[in-house]
Parts: structure tokens; sequence; C-alpha cells
């Protein structure tokens, strides 16, 4: 595999791919609303869809893409990352300004952004903190009623809606083990029936949803 596919470089593979179109998002993404769907109706008739990225001068932000690939343009995203570019800078100057649709901010809402009705894709990136890997503290804190927000100390609500969507009974089952268990650790270390009200759901239920069951572990 080439040293320029290590960890983020993966994406540029969908520009090559073999279909009409693709929709493309990064991983600490989380699809908040079926008009997420809406994504594959986006490139009008442009060949890439993006939003501008939050700090303007840097162009459109590479985390949520809407893509008619093109071996020309995979070729020219390459040529730039070789170079030394990273992935989003590489994809900004392989296509001219003319041919990317600019998508409304709703499609890739920062995670550290306050929370409002409209974000169909929020985008947990730069400084935000990760849905994928909480630290414990801050879920205990959630849990104890100390924190209302998910625990996110230096971000916004977003999180805290994630966080309660995601340790919920509907997809417990999917979470990695590595987050199964420090949700595990928050409630074994807290009052339970606290903790329940105060996420609005009972965490109990979690563990005998109808999930996958070799990857859920006892709350």
């Amino acid at each position: 595999m080439p040293w320029y596919y290590d960890g983020i470089f993966a994406k540029i593979e969908v520009f090559r791919m073999p279909l009409e179109q693709v929709v493309y998002l990064d991983a600490d993404t989380w699809a908040r609303s079926p008009e997420v769907l809406q994504l594959f109706e986006a490139l009008e008739d442009r060949p890439l869809a993006m939003t501008r990225d939050i700090n303007s001068w840097k162009g459109h932000q590479a985390g949520v893409l809407a893509v008619r690939p093109s071996p020309a343009h995979f070729r020219s995203i390459e040529t730039h990352v070789m170079a030394g570019e990273n992935d989003q800078r590489a994809i900004n100057k392989a296509y001219n300004r003319t041919e990317i649709h600019t998508l409304p901010r709703r499609f890739n809402m920062h995670g550290s952004a306050a929370a409002g009705s409209d974000a169909v894709v929020v985008h947990f990136t730069g400084y935000a903190v990760k849905p994928s890997a909480p630290r414990v503290d801050l879920l205990r804190k959630v849990s104890s009623g100390e924190a209302l927000d998910g625990g996110l100390e230096s971000g916004g609500a977003y999180y805290g809606e994630y966080f309660r969507a995601m340790i919920g009974p509907a997809c417990f089952g999917y979470l990695s083990q590595a987050l199964q268990v420090r949700l595990h650790q928050v409630v074994r270390n807290t009052s339970f029936a606290r903790a329940s009200s105060l996420l609005g759901y009972r965490l109990a239920r979690a563990s005998s949803a109808t999930q996958p069951q070799d990857r859920k572990i006892k709350l």
C-alpha cells in the first residue's frame, strides 16, 4: 500500500471507484438526520459537492463529499498528495472552483457548534472531542449530573445528543468493545437509577437489546 494511503489518505480512493456517484463521510461524522440521503441529489451538474471550511481560506471541507468519480481528478489529487499536501488541500487543488457545488453548512456541521435543529451531518473534527474515544471522567460527570451536554467540556451540545443516541438500546450493541467498556465503567461507579433518569432512558435495556450478542457487555 502506498505511503500516502496511510490513515486519512485512503479517502482519495473514492475518486476512482467504478461508480456513477459516491457519497463519502469521515469516520468522525454522525449522520444526524435522514436528510443525509439528499447528498445523493446534491451534485446537480458538478462533479463534486462539499461544504465550505470553517476557516474559509482553506477552501472546501473534505469530511463530507458527494463525488462523480473521475480518473483524471484522481490522478491530480494523487499528484498533490505525493507533493506533500494533505487530503483536503489536494482535493481543493485538483478541482477548479467552478466544478465544486457548495453544500449548505448543515451537511457538515462542526461538532463543537451550538446545537441547532437543522444539522444533518455533525463532524467532530479538529479540537472537537471524538465520540469514538470519549474520556471516562467526562462520561462519569454526565451520569452523575455534573454535566448536561454529554460531558463535553470543550465543545458543544451536539456531542451530548450523539452520546444519548448511541447508548440507547437500539445502538448500544453496535458500539466498539472499547466504548462499551467505558460506558460500563461510568455506570458501575454511579447511581444506576440516577444515571438512567438523567439520560432520559434506562441503560439497563441496552444490555438486553436485540443487537449482536458477542459484542455486548452486561451493565
